[in-house]
């Protein structure tokens, strides 16, 4: 009975997940959903003229506080519950009555915004993102917190041990799991023979032991799926899920114990290795689909003539050192209005691990068709990210929901060795349902692969609020490694020639103007000359 429950509750929890993993036609992102919710509205602190700190309105017990402000209750603090909760509240037990565990840290508050000049513009708050906790100033955090949801404070850690306690005896009265972590965390308790690397989890050999949904946890006292924390039943069993209210209410008996045996499979962020760092060389593969669906005012069979575009001006996958091309299938939508894919990529890396081309190289990417992608500027990407050599590590490519859009996917080698080894359980486990990408990243997470961080790599117009056009090129001026999604021929190379200098966005017919099937710029004002020919969109291109 326990077991039937908690496969239950997996499959209902993974359902939801798939909402996340909003994919476009084949294998990108679907245009934002009317239903999406924008970041939430962040409540600025700030100094009245007395200097001391007002807020607009303060958080009731009970209520959401990650918003900021002050707990109206002035014995409360706003406790973390998990990366999406926290609420005031006088006391946090770790446990609330539901049986759900709580992280119990103290969400940190916002700074105090001093008055500012009355010709005050603002900032840019997207300038030095990237680095915004070490790098901006504590005005900028609070201003660009409330006006842009950047720069917000982050929920707290919590160590998994006490560091400095019983350091002074740390050889005979730590276990070897108080050793390894501190050691790995903050620099203590390693052995004088053992170089100490900064890292946010487990080594992946731990997580092979953990348990999924439907399976018994009692013994290795860990879930594989993320979100997911080890419950115990009773002494002899124990099951995984997000919840162990869900496990008593799908359970007849409803006797939980709901003790947390353990955690789950977290992301593990890498850290760069200057003195052995991994090479750049890439293999490189793209997906085309015979006749695919495509979005409206998109010519049917797109990416077959988009990729002859690329191979003929040896561009996009065929700049990299090796590269191949598969043939896809038409997917279908999920009950989400996603384009569920999964099926349809794991049959292509199945192919890539058949080939094994990729083996040659240090890593794989996955760019898709009308994503305009430049080797050389992720080469230079990769130089400065300097990941460990032979490490099994990914990057996360985008500021945006997962982190990780499937139109320009980064393994290492060793990454894909572990994601081909796990694919087939990973299939049985996340079902079809949902975007490849997500699939990629959780079979991924959960089975040990680092991630590093470069929200630099992808520009992507998925991402952006409604009104964007596909022809539109003025974003490819920018630095990105890849743009995305450009499905025309014109747009295709419009993009590739403004994003290496060849052109610039002003050389280009104004969105307006533009003639069909060509690029153009939502910015340039321009219209086409008299004297201009069918083309690709330039103006006074004869």
């Amino acid at each position: 009975r326990p077991r039937r429950a908690a496969v239950a509750v997996g499959a209902a929890f993974f359902a939801g997940a798939g909402a996340l993993a909003a994919s476009s036609l084949l294998g990108g992102h679907a245009p934002p959903r009317e239903e999406s919710s924008p970041p939430p509205t962040v409540v600025a602190a700030v100094a009245d003229a007395t200097g001391l700190r007002a807020v607009a309105g303060c958080i009731q017990d009970g209520q959401d506080c990650r918003i900021g402000g002050a707990c109206c209750n002035g014995a409360s603090k706003c406790y973390v519950k998990n990366d999406f909760w926290a609420t005031c509240n006088m006391t946090c037990n770790g446990v609330d009555s539901e049986g759900e565990p709580w992280h119990c840290g103290v969400w940190q508050e916002l700074a105090v915004l001093p008055a500012l000049p009355a010709d005050f513009m603002g900032f840019d708050c997207n300038s030095g993102y990237l680095n915004w906790q070490s790098g901006w100033s504590e005005i900028k955090k609070v201003w660009c917190c409330s006006k842009s949801g950047k720069g917000c404070p982050m929920m707290p850690p919590k160590p998994a041990f006490d560091c400095a306690a019983g350091f002074e005896s740390w050889q005979t009265t730590w276990d070897s799991n108080k050793q390894a972590w501190c050691c790995q965390n903050v620099g203590k308790g390693c052995p004088q023979s053992v170089e100490v690397q900064t890292t946010t989890e487990p080594a992946s050999s731990t997580k092979a032991n953990c348990a999924w949904e439907g399976d018994d946890c009692s013994k290795s006292k860990c879930c594989k799926r993320p979100g997911f924390l080890c419950f115990a039943k009773d002494s002899w069993w124990a099951a995984c899920s997000n919840s162990c209210k869900q496990l008593r209410n799908a359970d007849d008996s409803g006797e939980w114990s709901c003790e947390v045996l353990g955690g789950n499979a977290q992301a593990h962020k890498l850290q760069r290795s200057l003195s052995d760092p991994a090479g750049t060389s890439l293999f490189c593969f793209s997906v085309v689909t015979p006749n695919g669906v495509v979005p409206q005012g998109v010519q049917t069979g797109y990416e077959e003539m988009v990729i002859e575009v690329q191979r003929k001006l040896k561009a996009g996958i065929f700049a990299c050192d090796g590269h191949s091309v598969h043939t896809g299938e038409i997917a279908h939508l999920s009950e989400w209005r996603s384009i569920a894919n999964v099926a349809i990529f794991v049959k292509v890396w199945q192919d890539v691990r058949d080939a094994g081309d990729y083996k040659w190289y240090d890593w794989t990417v996955k760019a898709d068709v009308d994503a305009v992608f430049l080797p050389s500027r992720l080469k230079a990407h990769l130089t400065d990210l300097s990941p460990p050599a032979n490490s099994a590590v990914y990057l996360h490519n985008i500021d945006f929901k997962f982190n990780f859009m499937g139109a320009l996917e980064v393994l290492s080698k060793q990454a894909v060795d572990v994601l081909l080894e796990n694919l087939a359980d990973c299939h049985k486990h996340f079902g079809d349902e949902g975007g490849e990408d997500f699939f990629v990243k959780q079979c991924m997470d959960i089975n040990g692969v680092s991630h590093m961080v470069d929200y630099s790599l992808l520009n992507d117009k998925y991402t952006e609020a409604d009104g964007w056009n596909l022809a539109d090129i003025d974003s490819c001026a920018g630095d990105a490694v890849a743009f995305h999604p450009y499905k025309g021929n014109s747009s295709w190379r419009a993009c590739l020639e403004v994003a290496t200098g060849q052109h610039k966005t002003s050389d280009f017919v104004d969105c307006e103007h533009r003639w069909a099937k060509e690029a153009c710029s939502k910015t340039s004002g321009k219209e086409h000359l008299p004297t201009d020919g069918l083309g690709y969109g330039l103006v006074g291109s004869g």
